[in-house]
């Protein structure tokens, strides 16, 4: 590996020309379009890890959301489920069952619309 007494005072600036214009674009500030391969790839890795944890307003919102109690979700286990003003959360559907409402659901439309006959098996 190369260090930094190795690159010329041109490639620490073409590095750190780079480095902004990789930060513009995942600050939207410049099209994705316009970096290099290279930049490209990095951007890629960068946007990942960005996207793969929420930022401080969507914690913010969310904790307000759980709070009041308005937040709907999926739990570690699938189950749908609300969050409580006190706190905690309270399961609304379980996994499996939410599945079977699916399928219910997709046999009521169907019949409605006359694609089914009755009793057909809908599960494939």
């Amino acid at each position: 590996m190369t260090s930094n007494k190795d690159l010329t005072s041109a490639e620490i600036e073409r590095l750190r020309e780079s480095a902004r214009r990789i930060d513009d674009a995942l600050h939207a500030k410049l099209d994705v379009s316009e970096l290099t391969e290279w930049e490209g790839v990095i951007w890629q890795e960068m946007f990942a890890r960005a996207m793969d944890r929420p930022g401080p307003n969507e914690e913010a919102f969310f904790e307000d959301m759980r709070r009041k109690g308005q937040g709907v979700g999926l739990d570690e286990h699938g189950n749908l489920v609300e969050a409580l003003p006190e706190g905690g959360t309270r399961i609304i559907q379980r996994q499996g069952e939410i599945a079977q409402e699916t399928d219910g659901f997709k046999r009521a439309f169907k019949e409605a619309r006359g694609k089914v006959d009755p009793g057909t098996d809908l599960s494939s």
